[in-house]
């Protein structure tokens, strides 16, 4: 299985990302803000004109990318890619299947049934040395996640317009974290509620950053 070729090594590990659905703006906002972060990247569509319409939004921010059709120049085109003159290629399905790039490092998931998903995943987790992980984007409208195939890496969620950890393993706990910290610094400790007084055998006041420092160090 996928899971078990990613545990040993075989495959690459994927960051999950969601998006509350697969819309055309929100797809170019979330890109362009940070293209770095995406790298090479393949994005699939349901239809032609929203591959077209994605790539003239992306040329405007100054982003390579490209349309792959079954009449275009598909040779050509994943030469380019490949060669890194072309950052981002949009398609329906015709690279599903037989399409294989181990540098590809992200892959944006229309959304669809169990197969198609895995097909589409599947473009990103060969293994490369030029990345760490691939990153697979879905909306949580589609019918098959893909976490049901392997468990992520880490896994975020897109939330008043930023990337929210599920996993635990991210700046923004540090940052809730630290700024807690920060309005604890005049408050040494705090009075404790009753039903917890009486389970703490008379104990009525607790150190509030003494706790959240244990608590986060892992103690």
């Amino acid at each position: 299985s996928i899971r078990h070729f990613i545990k040993t090594g075989v495959l690459a590990p994927f960051h999950s990302y969601k998006i509350p659905m697969w819309n055309l703006e929100l797809l170019t906002g979330i890109f362009c803000a940070d293209p770095e972060k995406w790298g090479k990247s393949i994005i699939f569509f349901n239809r032609i004109d929203e591959c077209v319409t994605f790539c003239e939004n992306l040329r405007k921010f100054g982003i390579s990318c490209d349309v792959v059709t079954g009449s275009s120049n598909k040779d050509l085109q994943l030469e380019k890619f490949a060669l890194g003159q072309t950052q981002v290629i949009a398609n329906v399905s015709v690279l599903s299947e037989g399409f294989d790039l181990p540098e590809l490092q992200s892959v944006f998931i229309r959304d669809a049934s169990r197969l198609p998903t895995i097909q589409m995943a599947g473009r990103g987790l060969r293994k490369s040395p030029l990345k760490s992980h691939c990153n697979i984007i879905q909306s949580v409208e589609t019918k098959f996640d893909v976490e049901k195939i392997a468990e992520p890496q880490e896994s975020f969620r897109f939330k008043q317009n930023k990337w929210l950890s599920c996993s635990g393993n991210t700046l923004a706990v540090t940052e809730t974290v630290s700024k807690t910290m920060e309005l604890l610094k005049n408050r040494e400790t705090v009075q404790m509620p009753l039903f917890l007084k009486k389970t703490h055998r008379g104990i009525c006041e607790v150190s509030l950053r003494d706790s959240l420092r244990q608590a986060y160090i892992g103690g």
